[in-house]
């Protein structure tokens, strides 16, 4: 008898673990709809890729559209400062040579003092100007971006094989863990179980 009770917790705890197995393998494949006894099987992830594409979309775009995420963003990243030693270049660039070119009468009576104010007067308007302008072409590239058809197209070509080892590898341990806590729900039934057959064959 109790070589029975044995083989009931470990069949109990195979089961759990099984199961758990099952679950893994039913949340990947198959990867295309297939028909078995007359029922259409499909991968949860695969299955639920489309859904998941278009909301996640839909999430992001309106998220994007909403919030000034990119215009924080470029503030946080200082792009002003960022930008500020490319926008003195061009300005001596045109000051000091393309200046002469277009205006040569006018440059002739422009000292490096003079050239000097222009620079920084060039620079506090640019300074000025410049993230009004940066927030308006960003917010206009956006719309003609189409963010949602472009995030749902990325996602919707994600690979479901190269995801699935991707997961696998990543979270082996969470997924050992899984199944580990699986077969030890299993082995509490099935313990229950011996339980109640023990005390029925007593009484």
């Amino acid at each position: 008898m109790p070589a029975t009770y044995l083989m009931m917790l470990v069949v109990a705890a195979a089961s759990g673990w099984m199961m758990a197995e099952l679950m893994l393998f039913l949340f990947f494949r198959p990867y295309i709809k297939t028909r078995i006894a007359g029922f259409s099987i499909q991968g949860l992830m695969p299955a639920l890729k489309p859904v998941m594409a278009a909301k996640l979309s839909a999430l992001a775009d309106q998220q994007l559209s909403q919030n000034n995420l990119i215009a924080e963003k470029m503030d946080e990243m200082d792009m002003i400062n960022r930008l500020k030693p490319d926008l003195e270049a061009h300005i001596d660039i045109f000051l000091k040579e393309k200046l002469k070119d277009a205006f040569p009468l006018l440059h002739q009576f422009m000292g490096e003092k003079t050239l000097a104010r222009f620079k920084e007067a060039f620079l506090s308007e640019v300074e000025l100007i410049l993230p009004g302008l940066m927030r308006k072409s960003v917010a206009s590239l956006l719309g003609e971006m189409q963010i949602k058809t472009l995030i749902e197209d990325q996602i919707n070509a994600i690979s479901i094989p190269a995801a699935e080892a991707y997961i696998l590898k990543s979270a082996s341990r969470k997924i050992v863990l899984f199944k580990i806590a699986a077969a030890a729900f299993g082995l509490i039934t099935g313990i229950i179980q011996v339980a109640i057959l023990y005390y029925q064959s007593k009484s």
